[in-house]
């Protein structure tokens, strides 16, 4: 298999670093991933628009389109399941109040399963006027997020088969 020992952050092209005069846009995107990886719930939403609208794709999945509630709703079950949640950021395109992140994410599940892929999000922000306050970050009010179908499959196999700490002493006993 020609990819099996690809590694994202050791290809050309991959490991973004942020520009020394980040835009507006990028320091939301700093801040939203500074408050996924810590599970900070109240600054992610923060970050989102009252009309934010959240797919994720790809639409074969048959994920429901969410608003913000719904999506702050999924944020606190999902999230929660994680104990490690470490976004990695291999490149950034950015074209005015619209950018692109590939990313990957290594996280580890609350039973010690390991989460391992590759993830494209798409944010669209609501753009910033001459007449904004110069130090007000532009709010999201769209991502389409592309997941990495494969590496989920496997996540809630193993996550299934996997014991809870708690269980794991009760057999031992």
């Amino acid at each position: 298999m020609p990819f099996q020992n690809f590694n994202p952050s050791k290809a050309r092209g991959y490991g973004w670093v942020p520009p020394c005069s980040p835009s507006p846009y990028i320091l939301a995107l700093l801040l939203y991933l500074e408050a996924s990886e810590n599970w900070n719930y109240e600054a992610l939403m923060s970050l989102f628009d009252d009309s934010l609208q959240h797919w994720t794709l790809p639409r074969s999945l048959n994920r429901p389109l969410l608003n913000k509630r719904q999506y702050g709703e999924y944020l606190k079950v999902v999230r929660p399941t994680f104990s490690t949640f470490k976004v990695t950021v291999n490149e950034v395109i950015e074209a005015e109040n619209k950018m692109s992140v590939h990313a990957s994410l290594q996280a580890e599940s609350v039973k010690g399963t390991a989460f391992n892929g590759e993830y494209i999000l798409i944010f669209h922000f609501v753009p910033k006027l001459p007449t904004d306050d110069v130090d007000a970050l532009p709010k999201i009010c769209l991502v389409k997020e592309f997941i990495d179908s494969a590496a989920s499959a496997k996540f809630y196999i193993d996550e299934k088969a996997a014991k809870v700490p708690h269980e794991e002493k009760a057999g031992r006993k």
